[in-house]
């Protein structure tokens, strides 16, 4: 088979599988993408690389094998030379003894997980396909399968549609080894009929038209930063901007203290109009001062900061507390903290953070740099990423979140922030970061009579 790939979904899922052998590979693509023939590709490229061995093309029901992969399978592999039995379900290669066998992963309920199609059979690498409709468990059963046949790594290819909580995404986001292939409809738009596009989004309502064919699908049922889309700003909330671009500018550090840490570094773009997140940091299983450590290691140029309140009291090493140890370390004047019940109530903090993601008007005020937000699609630890994506109320209702120790330390970093730099709408009467008003941290008395500020028994704040 020589291939010309002009669909940049087939070279990647080509690369990843076939030059880097990652053991897992998970693709999430709309409609149209050309991934069931990428997946045809990979597989017949591995049977030439790998001979006589035994690969599997797996799907939900043998009756999508016959709509999606057989035609598949016949239109790529029949011209060079392939041969089917057992009505389509294996596929051979004459010249090197290769095959393909088609599974049809279906188990009823009241089987044993042991019970499954996949039991029994050794192979050496294998292509999950319409993941969207499999349950996670094919993805454990199928990595006992793998590597078992001519003395070759194992290899997995899942591919699927942009759903959310796409479970072989997110098994994939978790391993460093693995990886992750998003792409649109439109990666194969030189082989889509003429006017394509125009048709569904003509017919398509404008969610089923971002998720199937834009790859953004809805949010999951009971996500709590919803507003956060992950498309490029405007639209979305992804600063297509390299975030070297603010390395000479004041940075506002936002942190969740413990062992289990989270840090924010906030630049604020005047000309957009924006705070950007332009890095994270989330070390697991670090005290104050090696956190400090890391925080300087980043090099940006820390001017404002803000952080839990029980930092104040917290100790990591003798009698000396977190948020002061850490100021001092990082050299910032003032970690700034409030105890005012309105503002430190949790659900008060999350809205405001909803607002800044998207306010009423449809502004998009909090966005991320687009490469740490994808920095977090490949490694397994915690990150921003997996952090605002799988932040959940719990099922049984509630407006507090639910506390996993993976994915709440950092939004709990960013509502610091808001609550302490945000709260009110930003004002050109109010001094920039001027939001907290604990008489321990003072910000300097605004000139007397100043528009749109008056006196309190706390100091003085805006109106409103």
């Amino acid at each position: 088979m020589t291939l010309n790939l002009r669909n940049t979904l087939q070279r990647d899922m080509l690369t990843a599988c076939t030059v880097d052998t990652a053991p897992l590979t998970s693709v999430m693509a709309g409609w149209a993408s050309g991934k069931t023939t990428g997946g045809a590709f990979v597989q017949s490229v591995l049977s030439a690389a790998r001979p006589g061995t035994l690969r599997l093309a797996i799907t939900d029901t043998y009756g999508r094998a016959e709509r999606v992969l057989l035609p598949t399978f016949e239109k790529w592999l029949t011209p060079d030379g392939w041969e089917h039995t057992d009505a389509g379900k294996l596929w051979v290669n004459p010249r090197n003894g290769s095959q393909i066998r088609v599974v049809n992963y279906m188990r009823a309920s009241t089987r044993a997980s042991t019970s499954n199609p996949l039991e029994g059979i050794n192979a050496a690498d294998a292509w999950v396909d319409e993941c969207q409709a499999l349950p996670p468990e094919v993805l454990s059963k199928m990595q006992g399968r793998v590597g078992r046949d001519g003395g070759y790594p194992g290899i997995i290819l899942c591919t699927g549609l942009p759903v959310a909580g796409a479970w072989w995404v997110e098994a994939a986001e978790k391993r460093d080894d693995a990886r992750v292939l998003v792409a649109r409809s439109d990666a194969n738009a030189h082989n889509l009929p003429e006017g394509w596009l125009d048709q569904m989004r003509a017919t398509l309502s404008p969610e089923e038209f971002a998720a199937m064919v834009e790859a953004t699908p809805r949010p999951p049922k009971g996500q709590v930063f919803d507003t956060f889309v992950v498309r490029s700003w405007p639209d979305g909330n992804l600063l297509d901007v390299d975030p070297e671009e603010y390395r000479d500018q004041d940075i506002t550090m936002a942190v969740d203290f413990g062992r289990q840490p989270a840090v924010l570094f906030i630049a604020n773009d005047q000309e957009r109009d924006l705070d950007v997140v332009v890095d994270e940091l989330q070390p697991d299983d670090v005290d104050v001062y090696q956190l400090g450590d890391l925080i300087n290691a980043r090099g940006w140029r820390i001017a404002h900061a803000a952080g839990d309140p029980a930092g104040k009291a917290r100790s990591d090493k003798g009698n000396e507390r977190s948020l002061s140890e850490l100021r001092r370390i990082v050299g910032v004047p003032h970690i700034r903290f409030t105890h005012e019940k309105e503002r430190v109530s949790i659900p008060a903090g999350i809205l405001t953070l909803r607002r800044l993601m998207c306010s009423a008007d449809g502004q998009r005020r909090l966005v991320v740099c687009r490469s740490v937000w994808e920095r977090g699609r490949h490694h397994g630890g915690r990150s921003i990423r997996r952090s605002f994506l799988g932040y959940r109320y719990p099922e049984s209702g509630g407006d507090h979140p639910k506390k996993d120790g993976v994915t709440d330390h950092c939004p709990d970093a960013a509502r610091m922030w808001a609550i302490n730099f945000r709260w009110f709408d930003r004002s050109s009467a109010a001094p920039p970061g001027f939001y907290n008003f604990d008489k321990t941290q003072q910000a300097p008395r605004p000139t007397s009579g100043a528009k749109g500020w008056r006196p309190s028994a706390r100091g003085w704040r805006p109106r409103g």
